[in-house]
């Protein structure tokens, strides 16, 4: 009966057992060459983390956790706190960046899971390893194991700090492998201004009309500086697809009979969308990203801002200058890890989990111990 029992223990032990491996391959117990500020630094805060199938596993596996390490040679004091986070899984058909952009949803596959539902995880101090790398200790263990089929990978995380926590950021430094060879930046194209800004009364300068320069995968948003100092004035910005007639009208269409000494149309209203300006009168058009599709390289389109404002003269209008855009060529190469992120890292700054873009990205990726 003993001899029986023993058995049964060893046999429960054998089928309980787990193993682990490491990504990017061969890191193991090799630090990365960088160090990431996401997943451990910023709450609020989302990044995806992109792996090609050569950083994976050469096999198909079922994930069940996965642990983080802090970054072997950092020297500063990592300071200790805790976020909440949701974990997303899929598998993707490319390796990265290509047919990557900022748009969130477009990087995943067709088999997205959310793994972890939303669960507080600990960033202790830890100290700098006597010798690097140090040892995997953050864990998140999934409340949905994750079929990793050998393709290439995305791992997903949405950061927010606990209920009744002010603080967005903490020092706290992932191990990251940076990959600096095998692809190129996106390519984009300086757009052209055309004609000039009219001036809001009590304005110091003329206003500014900025956006992202595109290309396929790129943000599609624009933004501009009014230069007077109010919140919630109404702003709206044109995309338009010339400079020549809108309608019936040849442009510039000159606003000073009008009421609005100086101020032109300079593009036809295709589309038009609304927001409003903040404290420091600056009017964000955040719009989501530019599909991934290379056939877009090339294409033109315009725009145009104005800021809906009773004060700035008698037709209560002002007006930027018109720019021309032409979409770029976008991400070239391959690169063995990637991700894409944003963060809030004071109150006042914008980053929000609700955006369709995430606003910056880097040729690295966090090394992690997965467990199956």
């Amino acid at each position: 009966m003993r001899r029986t029992l023993f058995v049964t223990l060893l046999l429960a032990g054998a089928l309980g057992a787990q193993s682990t491996v490491v990504v990017p391959s061969g890191f193991a117990n090799k630090e990365g060459s960088r160090y990431h500020w996401m997943v451990g630094k910023y709450a609020v805060g989302r990044a995806q983390q992109i792996y090609a199938k050569s950083a994976m596993p050469a096999t198909p596996i079922v994930i069940k956790a996965f642990k983080l390490r802090r970054d072997g040679k950092t020297t500063s004091v990592f300071q200790a706190h805790k976020y909440d986070y949701e974990v997303y899984m899929s598998n993707r058909a490319v390796d990265p960046p290509s047919q990557c952009g900022f748009g969130w949803a477009g990087n995943h596959g067709a088999d997205l899971t959310k793994v972890m539902n939303k669960k507080t995880i600990s960033w202790p101090a830890l100290p700098k390893p006597t010798t690097p790398p140090a040892p995997f200790s953050i864990l998140f263990a999934l409340d949905k194991p994750f079929p990793y089929k050998g393709k290439a990978f995305v791992v997903d995380f949405k950061t927010v700090p606990p209920a009744n926590v002010t603080k967005y950021y903490y020092n706290w430094y992932t191990d990251a492998e940076y990959y600096s060879k095998g692809w190129s930046g996106a390519k984009a194209i300086r757009p052209t201004n055309i004609g000039k800004s009219c001036r809001p009364k009590g304005a110091a300068s003329d206003p500014l009309n900025f956006g992202y320069y595109p290309y396929p995968g790129s943000p599609l948003w624009f933004y501009s500086y009014w230069q007077i100092r109010k919140a919630n004035i109404p702003a709206m910005l044109f995309l338009g697809s010339t400079d020549k007639k809108w309608g019936n009208l040849t442009l510039p269409f000159d606003l000073t009979p009008l009421g609005a000494p100086g101020c032109k149309i300079y593009i036809d209203a295709v589309m038009a969308f609304v927001s409003k300006t903040n404290a420091s009168g600056r009017a964000d058009f955040k719009l989501g990203a530019v599909p991934v599709d290379p056939t877009l390289t090339g294409q033109v389109f315009y725009n145009q801002q104005f800021l809906l404002d009773a004060n700035s003269n008698a037709m209560g209008l002002v007006s930027t200058y018109g720019r021309k855009y032409t979409v770029g060529t976008g991400f070239t190469g391959t690169a063995t890890g990637f991700c894409f992120y944003g963060y809030k890292f004071t109150a006042s700054s914008s980053f929000s989990l609700n955006d369709a873009f995430a606003p910056y990205y880097s040729a690295r990726a966090n090394i992690i111990e997965f467990t199956y």
